[in-house]
């Protein structure tokens, strides 16, 4: 996914650091983030749960939709949550 991103010309990051952790990897366009996070022998569900914790607040910070795609390598499952955020400076 990565090498895919990278050829159209995308900003994109591989095993993104945060100071909480690690995001497999990180897509960013003009109007969206794109979390994905890829797991091998879980669920996409248990995947969702466990990624949704403090380190994406710092992605979340931006005015920018976001979106967190989990997949499980070993079945076809592929689940997509909007991670929606209010930007505080909007209140």
């Amino acid at each position: 996914m990565f090498t895919i991103f990278t050829m159209l010309g995308e900003d994109v990051k591989a095993e993104h650091t945060t100071s909480d952790g690690r995001i497999d990897l990180v897509l960013k366009t003009e109007q969206s983030i794109f979390i994905f996070e890829l797991k091998y022998k879980k669920s996409a569900d248990t995947c969702v749960l466990e990624k949704l914790t403090p380190k994406h607040q710092q992605l979340l910070k931006t005015p920018a939709k976001s979106l967190l795609l989990s997949a499980n390598s070993c079945t076809t499952q592929i689940k997509v949550v909007p991670l929606h955020h209010q930007n505080p400076q909007a209140s």
